[in-house]
């Protein structure tokens, strides 16, 4: 006996070292029936075909047995909730009925009234009810409704059963949320949204894609967008382009598929003139001579909109900015960069450079030689070699012949 307690001890010992906790078969008699399986076939179906049955199997598990005879199973519209139910009774498959069975199967059928809407709709159970437990007789375990595990990507009808006519769902699902910036409507559907951080810019000259402020929820359609006033905003690859001030008037919508019914959103916006071009006007910095460094001077402080501008040096090493102190370290070419960026009256300047001189008095900056270009002199051109001329005669006729050894033609005599 002395051995039996002190391997109890031991084994609780252990337990409480290690964290974990024993469940006894009593323990787990006093928790809820656990569904194992909810499933139906056919999955999808077409209302104008003969066979519009849908067979129904669900099993469930709990220690000390299931006391259901039978459970109530229903079907609604997963857009229209409980306006539209229908309903239908599982039973138990063993057969003769076995109480003390620890997993159960029911199953049953359900014919689908031919004037059901097209859709996704979705099954549920009652709640199914264990054995009383033996050590607490009064205590029934009952758990809550069962419905079906995910079994397919589709978002919104991912447990459902699909119903059909012509091929056509008709399924009245929120296909796109948003927009993420101030308007009249904004669709959401209870799932996470996750836009940018950014807004549209309405002004001509700027453009608008739907997908930087729409969340399409389904990759079973496409958004797409379209333009009411093409004179003030129109659309080019599926982008609005604002060409003029005015109200500008689109349509945000996914079309009519065999999946879904269509869906759309209307905005109205004024567009404003294009925004402004940035004019820094920056200052010239005369050449600066130094007696010792380092050297500080008063600079001018460059404003937009009342917002200094702060210059980033090029040359570090030569000089900085701060405020409107200019340091200057060593001679050279002091340059400055300013940059604004762009908001939504105002476009980005981009980078614009102030540069001056630096010298330390006293100093001659070392300069190049000049290097002396080579004169260009007269170059004599070869003379022709010197020819021998001859005049050659034939009566009253002559004629001159020239070479370096001439001769009269045939019938001519060299005249003297």
């Amino acid at each position: 006996m002395k051995s039996r307690v002190t391997l109890l001890v031991f084994i609780i010992l252990v337990a409480c070292i290690s964290g974990n906790s024993f469940t006894t078969a009593s323990e787990t008699s006093w928790q809820k029936p656990i569904l194992k399986s909810f499933t139906f076939t056919p999955t999808e179906i077409e209302l104008s075909s003969e066979n519009t049955e849908v067979e129904i199997l669900l099993t469930v598990t709990h220690p000390s047995g299931i006391s259901n005879q039978s459970i109530d199973v229903y079907l609604e519209n997963s857009t229209y909730g409980a306006n539209f139910i229908y309903s239908t009774k599982l039973f138990r498959t063993e057969s003769p009925i076995n109480s003390s069975l620890t997993i159960v199967n029911f199953k049953g059928s359900l014919k689908l009234d031919p004037t059901i809407f097209p859709g996704v709709w979705i099954f549920s159970s009652d709640s199914v009810t264990a054995n009383p437990i033996l050590d607490s007789p009064n205590f029934v375990p009952k758990s809550s409704t069962f419905t079906p595990p995910p079994f397919r990507d589709f978002v919104g009808a991912e447990a459902g059963l699909l119903i059909r006519r012509l091929g056509n769902l008709s399924f009245d699902f929120q296909t796109f949320v948003g927009p993420s910036h101030p308007a009249n409507s904004y669709f959401e559907d209870g799932k996470p949204t996750i836009f940018p951080m950014m807004r549209p810019i309405w002004r001509v000259k700027e453009s608008y894609d739907p997908k930087d402020f729409f969340q399409l929820r389904t990759n079973r359609t496409s958004l797409q967008i379209t333009s009411l006033t093409p004179l003030t905003c129109s659309v080019n690859s599926s982008i609005l382009n604002f060409i003029s001030t005015g109200d500008c008037q689109f349509k945000v919508f996914t079309q009519k598929t065999t999946d879904f019914v269509a869906k759309e959103l209307f905005l109205n916006v004024e567009i404003l003139p294009e925004r402004n071009k940035v004019n820094l006007n920056l200052p010239t910095i005369p050449t600066q001579l130094v007696t010792e460094f380092p050297k500080t001077i008063s600079r001018s402080v460059i404003t937009l909109d009342g917002a200094e501008v702060s210059p980033v040096s090029d040359t570090p090493t030569v000089c900085s900015a701060f405020g409107n102190v200019l340091t200057m370290y060593l001679t050279g070419n002091c340059v400055l960069s300013y940059s604004t960026v762009a908001t939504e009256s105002r476009l980005a300047s981009g980078i614009i450079k102030q540069a001056f001189i630096v010298l330390q008095e006293g100093v001659v900056e070392p300069r190049p030689s000049p290097t002396a270009s080579p004169t260009a002199f007269p170059t004599a051109s070869p003379k022709s070699p010197t020819k021998n001329r001859i005049i050659c005669a034939k009566g009253k006729t002559s004629k001159k012949v020239s070479g370096d050894n001439p001769k009269c033609p045939k019938g001519y005599k060299l005249k003297k």
